[in-house]
């Protein structure tokens, strides 16, 4: 079907690339293994589409972590500089990595989302999702590709992969505050069980935004100088 598409189009297969329900066509399955799930209707639409530089950086499936990981589980951490050397530490998975180079550092922050795989189909990957769209489930614990999801429970509670680090896998509320006794992020309702901690609260801790450009404006005036 895709190479007779190419065919009659004069096109290079190999510069476009088709997408089926909010995934990637595999050309390299047979049809009834590319989880068609309308095998039996007349019309299936697979969508057609350039390949750019872009998508070919994005296929490659790796990311630099937006928050600071441990390297061993990729799992939030903190961290800590000494001497120009970086400790991680204090995972969920109480995990700790001593003596690293900035360098090394780095390294340690990439992911890989073609390893980030759907724990329903044990097939579909993030990096090839449509839109790099993945989901997590609270109830279940497990990863869902968008085929899988539009299977999965309606009455579970689903939020976007790329969140899950903000969200109360509890109540499914946004995290509101630390608990430094704890070591965990609590959400509004998680706050009434620790009302003896000690807690931070995230609002009180916001950068001043104003004073932050107001020091970029002193910081460019001394170049300019």
């Amino acid at each position: 079907m895709c190479n007779k598409y190419v065919n009659q189009n004069g096109i290079d297969i190999q510069s476009i690339y088709f997408l089926y329900n909010g995934m990637q066509f595999d050309l390299e399955l047979p049809f009834n293994n590319n989880n068609i799930i309308d095998k039996n209707e007349n019309d299936i639409k697979i969508l057609v589409f350039e390949k750019t530089e872009k998508t070919v950086i994005i296929n490659k499936g790796i990311i630099k972590s937006k928050e600071i990981i441990c390297p061993k589980c990729q799992e939030n951490c903190k961290i800590k500089m000494d001497e120009y050397k970086i400790k991680l530490y204090d995972c969920k998975n109480n995990h700790e990595i001593n003596n690293i180079s900035l360098d090394e550092y780095y390294e340690t922050q990439n992911i890989d989302e073609l390893n980030i795989i759907c724990d329903i189909c044990n097939k579909n990957n993030k990096c090839k999702s449509y839109n790099k769209k993945f989901y997590v489930c609270f109830i279940c614990e497990v990863k869902l590709c968008p085929l899988c999801k539009k299977k999965h429970d309606k009455s579970h509670k689903l939020i976007d992969y790329d969140k899950k680090n903000y969200i109360c896998d509890e109540h499914n509320e946004i995290f509101k505050s630390y608990c430094k006794e704890c070591n965990i992020n609590l959400c509004s309702q998680c706050e009434i069980g620790h009302n003896n901690h000690e807690i931070i609260n995230y609002k009180n801790i916001l950068p001043d935004e104003n004073k932050i450009k107001e020091e970029i404006k002193e910081f460019k005036n001394k170049i300019d100088k």
